[in-house]
C-alpha cells in the first residue's frame, strides 16, 4: 500500500509542475509581439534645442515649461494653447502668440495667428525650425 504523504507530494509536484508549464506558455505568446511604439504629444516633440540661421539654438524649450530664445533676456515660459499656438511668454511678461503649424521628431514648422493675419500678416508665412543646425543650414532656403 502506498503512503498517501507520498501520493500527496506527488500530486502537489504534480499540479506545481503543469502550472509552471503553462505559465511558460502563456508567457511566451506575447514575445513575437512588437510593442508599438508611443506617439509622442506636441509639448514632447517641442521639448529641445532648435535651430534657424544660426549657430546657436534660436529657441530653447524645456520639458518644465520653461524656454530660451537666442537673443533675449532670461528665461520665459511656454504652453501649447487652443491644441494648434504656441504662446510664449517672455522674461518681462510679454507674450507672443504664433500657430503651430506642424511639428515632428526634427523639424517645427510655425506661422501666423488669426489674429495675426486679421492685422495683415502673411497667412503664407512660415518659420522652419530643425533639431539640428546641420538640418537648418541644409534647409534655409526655405525660411528665406
Amino acid at each position: 500500500m502506498m503512503d498517501e504523504r507520498n501520493v500527496s507530494r506527488r500530486s502537489f509536484l504534480n499540479g506545481i509542475g503543469s502550472t509552471l508549464l503553462v505559465s511558460a506558455v502563456i508567457g511566451m505568446t506575447g514575445c513575437g509581439k512588437k510593442s508599438q511604439p508611443k506617439t509622442k504629444t506636441k509639448e514632447e516633440l517641442l521639448a529641445g534645442d532648435w535651430y534657424s540661421f544660426f549657430t546657436e539654438p534660436a529657441l530653447s524649450v524645456y520639458d518644465d515649461g520653461t524656454y530660451t530664445m537666442y537673443g533675449d533676456y532670461g528665461t520665459g515660459h511656454w504652453a501649447i494653447v487652443n491644441e494648434d499656438q504656441l504662446k510664449l511668454t517672455d522674461f518681462y511678461g510679454e507674450t507672443h502668440i504664433m500657430r503651430l503649424v506642424d511639428i515632428d521628431e526634427s523639424k517645427l514648422t510655425l506661422g501666423p495667428t488669426e489674429a495675426d493675419i486679421a492685422g495683415g500678416a502673411d497667412p503664407d508665412a512660415r518659420l522652419m525650425m530643425y533639431h539640428s543646425y546641420e538640418e537648418a543650414k541644409q534647409n534655409q532656403s526655405k525660411n528665406e
